[in-house]
């Protein structure tokens, strides 16, 4: 623990540790907010207290004008490095650091507020504002946590171990023969998996031999990925660490602007975080290294480019003349995280993607527009069999139009989707099914449908096959998200409804896919023409199948197909890793 002062105030600041809330159980705080990395409550020697989130503390305005100023400070911090080892670790870390000064700057702005007596904090934030060294020290640990401690090394020992067969399996089966190195993760939502496991059988049937490349076990342990030469790159692999310091912010031009606090917090950050950097980026090129003793690699497809494994990988395969490929399985737009585009080839999912990363200055001769794996999954749908489905489980629609609105776990949803279920439940001759979002809280929607007095004649679904609700629906109603793309794939127009700018950030009317609404008082009469009006209807459905060029490009469910061939050419085009043609 420290006290921090920052404008007259005099902060505390604890790393929230076990070690730290039995401290902070025994002292009487003074009046004032405890504000914290995450939610929740705290005892202290006087009674509970409330742990407000920084983003509660700043909402949302605030954290998007700071989240536009990291990206904006990381992009000046890599183009103020020389080309070498350094900027190719700042390089593989950009999320990372552009994600830590974010919060960095979210929490110091928070102290700064001056109502703040106390800041309890994760390790990297307690590192950043000088309190994780303290509370980290052996002698202040309870002993459960010393017994973690301890356990650590055997616990990465173990995992090792378990590696062993996997890479010596993979180091049989690849030896001697020209290889795709291929990189993924995945977080849980299928985003980059699904992707992955179209474009892998595709490339067994041109017979490119594939070294899988992930830090998650997630991947490593899907069961359709089973059998595959997969390598875990994780904390528990050895490698020899590069013994030099990070940059520092002082030094770079648009940082001295900045509060002489928040610049030694950003300091203390990367300096804290600089030996996972450099030894993750060691880590995969030591991996690649040995790997190309057994094989040859002659190409990196990323799904996506822009992970760090991906990006370690990337810079590996650049540094021998080798193609690196990158390919988004999420769709992108105008987010300050969405202009980092590492590869040297770039499968666009559509016209829409390869127009964005054109303007970040990539050629359009590197830019290949493939189509969408995960969009492909929804073609060939069988309409009536997804009506019959639907029907039976949602007696309701029978005999009606089929309007599906969906959320989008935004942090406002009230603010579109009242209105929406408001004017769509009054539509004669329709009947509505609410989708939630997988992230949505089920309680607290079908409460705010209760209060716009609609709950009782819809029905709500939170876990239901979006494949076969968008192949029954007539109509889907969405303010902005992917879920328009997979209804124009399957045959079923849109609305978009915004009344407060959130599509912005990726405008499907602007591109082009779909009718849009920007006005509550429009909804009702914009959606029964959609329904019920021939033209309309004709209409919309015209500029959904013109538009959808744009997010799955042919949109012919070739483009497994296509990423694979891409590869293949690549590498039995390319030069071997040692820099050799074939």
């Amino acid at each position: 623990m420290r006290q921090l002062e920052l404008n007259g105030a005099s902060i505390l600041i604890a790393e929230d540790d076990d070690a730290a809330r039995a401290a902070l159980a025994t002292m009487k705080l003074p009046e004032g907010r405890v504000v914290g990395s995450a939610p929740g409550t705290l005892t202290v020697g006087d009674g509970e207290r409330e742990i407000e989130s920084v983003e509660a503390a700043l909402g949302p305005a605030a954290l998007s004008r700071l989240e536009q100023q990291a990206y904006g400070l990381a992009d000046v911090l890599l183009e103020a490095q020389a080309d070498g080892l350094q900027k190719s670790i700042l390089t593989s870390a950009y999320h990372e650091i552009a994600t830590g000064v974010l919060r960095v700057a979210a929490m110091h702005e928070v102290l700064a507020q001056g109502d703040v007596v106390l800041a309890l904090l994760d390790a990297p934030l307690a590192a950043a504002f000088g309190a994780g060294q303290e509370s980290a020290a052996p002698s202040g640990r309870l002993p459960l946590t010393r017994l973690r401690a301890m356990l650590r090394p055997l616990r990465r020992s173990l995992r090792l171990l378990r590696q062993l067969p996997a890479a010596l399996r993979a180091g049989t089966r690849l030896a001697g023969r020209r290889i795709a190195v291929v990189t993924c993760n995945d977080s849980g939502t299928g985003i980059n998996l699904r992707p992955l496991k179209a474009i892998l059988p595709e490339l067994d049937t041109l017979q490119i031999p594939v070294l899988l490349l992930t830090e998650v076990s997630l991947v490593a342990e899907d069961p359709d990925l089973s059998g595959r030469n997969t390598l875990v790159i994780d904390g528990d692999l050895p490698v020899f660490p590069v013994r030099m310091p990070p940059p520092e912010w002082q030094e770079i031009a648009a940082a001295r602007s900045l509060p002489s606090t928040l610049v030694a917090a950003l300091d203390r950050l990367l300096a804290w975080s600089w030996p996972k950097y450099v030894t993750r980026l060691k880590r995969v090129q030591r991996v690649l290294g040995i790997a190309n003793r057994l094989c040859s690699a002659r190409a990196v497809l990323s799904v996506p480019d822009t992970l760090p494994v991906s990006i370690a990988a990337g810079l590996w395969a650049r540094g021998r003349s080798l193609p690196w490929l990158g390919h988004f399985g999420a769709t992108i737009g105008r987010c300050p995280d969405h202009y980092f585009f590492p590869a040297t080839e770039h499968l666009a999912y559509g016209f829409q993607l390869a127009d964005h990363i054109a303007s970040t200055g990539k050629s359009r001769s590197a830019i290949h527009v493939v189509g969408s794996p995960a969009f492909d999954a929804h073609l060939g749908r069988d309409r009536i069999a997804d009506r019959a489905t639907v029907e039976t489980d949602f007696p309701r629609v029978h005999g009606n139009r089929l309007i599906v609105v969906t959320s989008e776990a935004f942090p406002d949803p009230a603010t579109e989707l009242v209105p929406i279920l408001q004017a769509v439940t009054r539509i004669a001759g329709a009947h509505v099914v609410f989708k939630l979002h997988p992230d949505d809280n089920p309680a607290a929607m079908r409460e705010m449908a209760e209060r716009a007095g609609v709950a009782d004649s819809i029905d709500i679904v939170h876990r239901y096959p979006l494949g076969q609700l968008l192949g029954a629906a007539d109509l889907l109603v969405s303010v902005m998200s992917t879920v328009i793309i997979e209804a124009a794939v399957v045959g079923t127009p849109t609305l978009v409804c915004d009344f407060s700018g959130k599509s912005a950030v990726l405008d499907f009317v602007e591109e082009g896919l779909s009718l849009g609404c920007y006005d509550p008082r429009d909804v009702q009469r914009q959606a029964e023409a959609m329904l019920f009006d021939a033209a309309v209807a004709e209409s919309a459905s015209q500029k959904m199948r013109d538009g959808i060029e744009r997010f799955n490009g042919p949109n012919d469910g070739q483009s497994a197909k296509r990423i694979a061939r891409l590869v293949s050419d690549r590498v039995n085009a390319g030069v071997a890793a040692n820099g050799h043609h074939r």
